[in-house]
């Protein structure tokens, strides 16, 4: 006698790919990026520091009509890629190269060894940063961003006040830190009231998580205001305690959310 054949209700469906596989490819790029970018900081820190005066003048020469040009390119391009009704990939990767180009070598133009120092730093955070959009949720990157420009508000304070006199570059970061904080505060208020949503609909684009923990959003917003007004009132010596303030806070945030996301 046949035996009959048993059909079970829960089939074997396709397996599912984890998040982290997804983002694979993102990662490699990430960091390939950051490579090639900081290695261009380091060949320009050599030719500008350990060459002859020659070498250094040519250089200057081509840094600075890359200061110019590169601009130029990246606006094109960008125009170009709004125009266009399909995005193309191409087109993303010249705007990319450009805009680093344009932050590169315009501050070298401007500040020379110290440009060079500054964007290298700057691209360690811009890296942090991008591993943690990949990885984390957004209201973990929107807090790291305010964050990150908080620390870099202190510092510029911090080693514009060492000299006894505050200049009027930290006092100017300081103002747009405050604007930037305040609209953000703006910002996530509205996009809390539309609960993700920057205006509700059935075409728009979610722009935070439905579990987003907007009192932390708020949390963070306070503490890099209050931070920075510390090292106005109270010196460079509130801005160094400000920075470990603000380097402790964002380990606390790091452990929570590594946490929420296991």
């Amino acid at each position: 006698m046949a035996k009959k054949k048993r059909y079970y209700g829960n089939k074997p469906g396709p397996a599912r790919v984890p998040k982290a596989a997804e983002n694979d490819n993102r990662y490699v790029i990430i960091l390939c990026a950051a490579v090639v970018m900081e290695l261009v900081q380091l060949l320009q820190f050599r030719l500008l520091n350990g060459t002859s005066i020659y070498t250094m003048l040519a250089v200057m020469k081509v840094i600075h009509i890359l200061a110019i040009v590169s601009p130029i390119v990246f606006v094109v391009s960008l125009v170009l890629w709004l125009a266009t009704k399909r995005t193309k990939q191409w087109l993303g990767w010249i705007m990319a190269v450009f805009l680093f180009l344009t932050v590169s070598m315009g501050c070298t133009d401007l500040w020379f060894i110290k440009g060079v120092k500054f964007v290298a730093v700057l691209l360690v955070f811009l890296t942090v940063l991008a591993f943690i959009y990949v990885v984390y949720q957004r209201d973990f990157f929107c807090s790291c961003a305010v964050i990150a420009c908080g620390i870099g508000a202190l510092t510029i304070y911090r080693r514009s006040a060492a000299w006894g006199q505050v200049s009027m570059r930290a006092l100017i970061v300081f103002l747009i830190g405050f604007v930037l904080l305040i609209a953000a505060a703006l910002v996530i208020w509205r996009v809390k009231k539309g609960e993700g949503y920057w205006t509700p609909g059935e075409n728009a684009r979610r722009l935070l998580p439905q579990q987003t923990e907007y009192r932390l959003l708020f949390a963070t917003l306070i503490i890099v205001a209050l931070a920075l007004i510390a090292a106005l009132i109270f010196g460079s010596m509130a801005a160094y305690f400000a920075l470990f303030v603000l380097g402790v806070y964002f380990f606390l945030l790091a452990v929570y959310y590594t946490v929420k996301l296991v």
